[in-house]
Parts: C-alpha cells; sequence; structure tokens
C-alpha cells in the first residue's frame, strides 16, 4: 500500500519558495533522512547544467530521472556523516522548449524509497542556420552505403546511452585544439540546400596533423573510421558524459584505453563530411548532445552559481 503527501522544498537560496511533490512509498519509523538539493530553476535548449545531492542518514541508493532517462548518482562520504554526489545533465539543441520538465530524485534508504520532483523550465534559444556545399553523396548516400551507416549508428547510440558509475569528468574541460570556432553549437545545417539536424557540436579550425588533447580523464570507448564523422574517438568520462572527436587524420588511442585530460589522443583532419580540414568536438550527456563550449569555457562555481537549493526532511 503506497501513500503520497504533498511537501514544500525548505529554500537557503532565498531567491523564492518552490513547491514540490513528494511521493512516500513507505514510511519507517527509523530516524529522520535529510535530503539537500541543488539544481537551477530553468535552463536554456541546449545547455549542459550540474545539480548536486547531499544526504543526512543511511541511503543505500539514488537515482535522478530527467527527460526520459535514469541517472543512478554515486554517493561518497564526506565529513559531517552525510553523503555527497554530483551530477552533469543536459537539454539538446534539437528538442523543443517545456515549461516545468521534472527532476524526480529517488532515494532508497534502509528498503524505503523516496520520491521528490524538482521543475526546471526548459527555455527556447535562437541558434543560426549554415549553409555548406558538399559531395552529393554526403547528403544522399548511395544505397551501398546505407547498412554501414546503419551500423555506425547503432554502434554510437551503444556509446551515448551506457552509463559508467565511476565519475572522471572534470570542469572546466581542457579545449582540444588552439584554433579559432568556425561553427559554433546549435546551427541549422542546410547541405547543398537541402535542411538538415542542427549542428551538434563545436568546430575549431585546425590543420592536417595537429596534435588533438583529451578534454577530460576517461576512457575510449568507441573508435573508427566513420562514413560522416570520418576517423572518430569517443571518450567515456562516467557519469553518462561523453566526448567525441570528428574528421580525424589520425588515432593514436585504442579501445579500453585510459586517457587523462590534455593527453593527445589523435590529429586533426579532414576526413568524412568536411568541406575543409577542422576539428569537430561535441559532448553529449545522457545521450543529448550539450554545447561543449559551456564546459570548456566555465568551472564547477559558474556552473552551478545560478543554482537553487533546498532541503527535505522525510520521517
Amino acid at each position: 500500500m503506497s501513500l503520497s503527501n504533498g511537501f514544500g522544498w525548505i529554500r537557503t537560496g532565498l531567491k523564492f519558495s518552490l513547491v514540490v511533490l513528494l511521493s512516500l512509498w513507505a514510511i519507517s519509523s527509523a530516524s529522520a533522512l535529510e535530503v539537500s538539493f541543488d539544481a537551477p530553476d530553468k535552463v536554456s535548449l541546449g545547455e549542459p547544467f550540474v545539480v548536486s545531492l547531499t544526504v543526512s542518514g543511511d541511503v543505500d541508493k539514488c537515482t535522478l530521472s530527467w527527460r526520459g532517462r535514469n541517472y543512478p548518482l554515486s554517493l561518497s562520504a564526506a565529513d559531517g556523516g552525510v553523503s555527497k554526489g554530483v551530477a552533469l545533465l543536459g537539454t539538446d539543441a534539437a528538442r523543443s522548449p517545456a515549461e516545468g520538465e521534472v527532476i524526480k530524485i529517488w532515494v532508497r534508504s534502509k528498503g524505503i524509497n523516496y520520491m521528490s520532483r524538482w521543475k526546471i523550465d526548459v527555455i527556447s534559444k535562437s541558434y543560426p542556420a549554415e549553409r555548406l556545399s558538399v559531395p552529393a553523396a554526403m547528403v544522399n548516400p548511395p544505397g551501398s552505403e546505407r547498412d554501414r551507416i546503419a551500423g555506425e549508428r547503432k554502434a554510437v547510440r551503444k556509446v551515448l546511452r551506457a552509463y559508467s558509475p565511476q565519475l572522471y569528468w572534470s570542469l572546466p574541460m581542457v579545449r582540444p585544439v588552439t584554433g579559432i570556432v568556425t561553427s559554433v553549437y546549435g546551427k541549422r545545417r542546410i547541405y547543398n540546400g537541402i535542411p538538415r539536424s542542427r549542428h551538434g557540436g563545436v568546430d575549431y579550425r585546425a590543420s592536417v596533423g595537429t596534435p588533438i588533447k583529451c578534454a577530460s580523464p576517461g576512457r575510449v570507448v568507441l573508435t573508427g573510421d566513420h562514413y560522416y564523422a570520418g576517423k572518430s574517438i569517443y571518450v567515456d568520462h562516467g557519469g553518462s558524459v561523453v566526448s567525441m572527436y570528428f574528421h580525424l587524420y589520425e588515432i593514436d588511442v585504442r579501445e579500453g584505453q585510459f586517457v587523462r585530460a590534455g593527453e593527445v589522443i589523435g590529429k586533426t583532419g579532414r576526413s568524412g563530411r568536411v568541406t575543409g580540414p577542422h576539428l569537430h568536438f561535441g559532448v553529449s550527456v545522457g545521450g543529448r548532445m550539450v554545447d561543449p563550449s559551456i564546459l570548456v569555457e566555465g568551472d564547477l562555481e559558474r556552473l552551478t552559481e545560478s543554482n537553487l537549493s533546498g532541503r527535505m526532511v522525510f520521517p
């Protein structure tokens, strides 16, 4: 038998009071469980954001649910007998804005599941369009390449939707090359007059053979020579955060290898669908492409400066 009750967060941010819903699937006479949660109340399409959780009391498991995906949150012991965890989440510029999107916070303590909701408005953001001329086969691939493309997409989806509990990512991320930005995140790509999907990353100008630095510590989970992306590297940084590097001339790492932030993993080129030599750098969070420039330019303090803080005490 389940019980549902409504409670309000005790705000410590002093910006305003936000009422959330709480569902208790069981009630225990054990000591109180206190949960503090920090998150923004609004984000723009394409922007990554950070949420953090502090739990005082026994906790067996914690999971965040955001826009249809579950994110198991690894908690570690901290001073004062509390457990803390942090997660990097995000939205995709290709999605639609929505008011009142909800993060569900699941906490399991001594066999009891607690669930609360935190509302976030996902607001629209204007992105430019870009017209490009490429070989016709790069817009409408020949039938002989369709199986190859389908297989590559399947392998990439598997990598981007995986979850690694060990967190390696850190902020700010390392800029992979020093060249200027030639194409920003979120642009609507129009190839040979035909609209295609938005640009899922940032393009940096780089001559063929420029060394590429890994953006953050992690494990190489996929390499290959793909039809559109050319020679590519995918690095898993834990917590559903994956960085990717496209159009390479040379791949200098192997799948399964652990790499450090700033370590050279390959060299830039012009493989795949390109109009010239450059590096495409992207970051996926929970399978959603976010603006990587925010993660390169901002540290943890900058990404959390507008977060609100709340506290909930469960019986």
